[in-house]
């Protein structure tokens, strides 16, 4: 059975010799983007890990009162700046100098800035959570049907947000692709994904470049269907005919029925507790054993095992 994450399909989309080597051996790294020696840096992981620091903390159950008021972008910036941003700023001006700290400051205002405007278009705000829904989006296990048989998809959006129209699956970007295509595949895939896991929903996707002003591009479902279909069906259907739907399994490894479902509930319980930790962890899997049960946890960017292993005695889940 062919599993592959949004990350890995996206460079198996683009890169047919990539793709080849993953299905050959899917342990293999992805490939990392090299941006001009001359350039200043963009620091993507940083802005990456700090708005979800965030996001997470503005979403958090025992944040949503206090966070609910931060209505301005002045309120917002300062809660963001005292909570998680002025360390890393700091250290960032230190190891890179003002040009990259500025850069990094200007995208992360720009970002709040934008939040601010998502809110006051909201029609249903209530606190935060109702606006940020990322973590009730995450695709440990989507399974896609292609003509050569079935590839299970997992992965985490940088973020999900309410419109007026539907939810909208947010791609941060902090530098320009090749093309605006390649750029706005990831967020295609996890939309398309998204239209499946929710198919009466009217799924956007939208592309934001922090450079550092923000410029964003807006995907409507037709879109997303046409580039999907063109793009990435097609490497779909490819991953597919190499890996077989049913392997034989050894009787240790078979499964309980309702596998999926208590990978989904269960998994997003350990997923919400940790959140409420400001810790960000996604569930890829799941393994019984004859008296205990296995999950196993991908953490997010940024986020150390020693962080994990803190709070792991904080679940409990009945």
């Amino acid at each position: 059975m062919a599993r592959i994450t949004v990350t890995q399909l996206k460079h198996a989309t683009l890169d047919k010799e990539w793709r080849d080597a993953w299905i050959r051996d899917p342990s293999i790294p992805t490939p990392i983007l090299r941006l001009p020696k001359k350039s200043v840096p963009v620091n993507s992981t940083l802005f990456h890990r700090l708005v979800e620091q965030f996001s997470n903390w503005l979403t958090a159950e025992p944040n949503l009162g206090t966070a609910a008021k931060l209505s301005s972008y002045e309120t917002l910036w300062d809660a963001f700046w005292n909570t998680f941003a002025k360390t890393q700023l700091l250290a960032l001006l230190q190891q890179q100098g003002p040009e990259s700290a500025d850069r990094m400051t200007k995208s992360l205002k720009n970002w709040c800035q934008d939040l601010v405007a998502k809110r006051t278009a909201s029609a249903s705000f209530k606190n935060w959570r109702s606006l940020i829904l990322t973590s009730e989006y995450q695709f440990d296990d989507v399974p896609v049907s292609t003509g050569r048989g079935i590839v299970h998809v997992a992965g985490r959006p940088d973020c999900v947000v309410l419109a007026i129209n539907g939810p909208v699956v947010v791609d941060y970007k902090l530098s320009r692709g090749a093309n605006l295509k390649t750029d706005l595949l990831q967020a295609v895939i996890y939309a398309a994904l998204l239209q499946r896991t929710r198919p009466a929903l009217h799924i956007s996707a939208r592309l934001e470049y922090y450079e550092p002003q923000l410029h964003a591009i807006v995907q409507k479902p037709d879109q997303i269907r046409k580039l999907f279909d063109e793009l990435v069906a097609p490497a779909l259907e490819e991953i597919a005919l190499h890996f077989p739907e049913n392997p034989s399994e050894s009787p240790a490894a078979i499964r309980a029925p309702g596998r999926a479902q208590q990978l989904t509930e269960t998994g997003g319980e350990i997923v919400a507790t940790y959140r409420t930790y400001g810790v960000n962890v996604q569930v890829v899997d799941r393994s019984e054993a004859p008296q205990l049960i296995r999950y196993r946890l991908q953490m997010g960017e940024g986020v150390k095992f020693s962080q994990i292993e803190q709070h792991s005695t904080n679940l409990k889940i009945a």
